[in-house]
């Protein structure tokens, strides 16, 4: 499968949209589950998820096209793994199951 997104820090796999049980934030009532692919491989082997919502990303536009996604995620992406490592305490999180999820981009 081709990466949506490539860089040199990490990859962009796949774009989910996993429906939201809480009160919708400005109409939006669904986040984003994008399976990343950090690099190096040897120093990161397994996919992290990187979840972008509503009620923390209030400047994402969440009704975009695939092309809108990538042109503007990279560098929430990147901000969102650097929040994620300044928080890691060495337990490993269990990934996002996508099987009842809706594939948005891939």
């Amino acid at each position: 499968m081709t990466n949506l997104y490539e860089s040199e820090d990490f990859n962009i796999i796949s774009v989910y949209r996993q429906n939201s049980t809480s009160n919708p934030v400005d109409g939006i009532d669904f986040c984003f589950i994008t399976k990343v692919q950090r690099l190096p491989l040897s120093q990161y082997p397994n996919e992290t998820d990187v979840v972008i919502n509503p009620a923390d990303d209030r400047d994402f536009n969440f009704n975009c096209t695939k092309e809108e996604f990538i042109a503007n995620v990279p560098d929430l992406i990147r901000s969102k793994i650097a929040s994620y490592d300044s928080s890691f305490d060495g337990t490993a999180a269990d990934p996002v199951e996508t099987a009842n999820l809706t594939l948005m981009f891939s």
